[in-house]
């Protein structure tokens, strides 16, 4: 995952280096926008998933099963 995002840290870097400096900035940043967007979804995803599994097993979903419910089944 840390290989990705030093990618796309490089490829955000070059799309800056080649912004026009007298040309539309507002079309031609948006690829720079979007990157940032994927860097941020990245780090986030990298520093929550380790702990996904372990919340989920966490969490009771309330819902009674038939035998703690005082329902004898056979």
């Amino acid at each position: 995952m840390k290989h990705s995002m030093v990618f796309a840290y490089a490829v955000q870097v070059y799309y800056i280096y080649a912004l026009p400096p007298n040309g539309d900035l507002l079309n031609a940043i948006w690829r720079v926008l979007v990157l940032e967007q994927v860097i941020q979804v990245a780090n986030i995803m990298s520093s929550t998933v380790p702990f996904l599994k372990a919340f989920m097993m966490s969490l009771d979903s309330s819902q009674l099963g038939a035998n703690r419910a005082g329902v004898i089944t056979t």
